[in-house]
């Protein structure tokens, strides 16, 4: 899966209630006139640090349900798409809270509170914890 934070970037400004652009097109012209190239990929560091954590927890979990539901590794398509289905949730769960500021940062440039406009980072831990500080209210 190729995760391109520029396309999220247009794509999440395009789904926001309200939202005036006419096309994709428009939507990127707009974003880098108003905000520059930096806004596009703004969110980068917070989608790697959800990225790997979802990853990481999803295999770890598939593997151990899958072995507690099938101990004898048969073939067994329901075996195989409940563990994904529970592995995928428990990973949705836990990096839940990065991926909201994940688009936090990508839909900033559209908000109308300052505190979400003016979210800047310069390295991860800082960034993750200034944009849940900033953000929270």
């Amino acid at each position: 899966m190729t995760n391109r934070p520029e396309y999220t970037v247009v794509k999440q400004r395009m789904q926001v209630h309200g939202s005036t652009y006419e096309s994709i097109a428009d939507c990127a012209r707009t974003v880098y006139r108003n905000e520059g190239l930096r806004a596009f990929y703004i969110s980068y560091p917070t989608t790697l640090a959800m990225t790997i954590p979802f990853t990481a927890i999803q295999f770890t979990c598939y593997e151990s349900l899958a072995k507690v539901l099938n101990p004898k590794k048969r073939y067994d398509p329901l075996t195989h798409c409940v563990s994904g289905g529970l592995a995928g949730a428990a990973a949705a769960a836990i990096t839940t809270p990065l991926d909201v500021i994940k688009t936090l940062l990508q839909t900033r440039g559209t908000s109308t509170d300052l505190r979400i406009r003016n979210c800047w980072f310069h390295t991860l831990p800082y960034s993750t914890k200034y944009c849940i500080d900033c953000c929270a209210g």
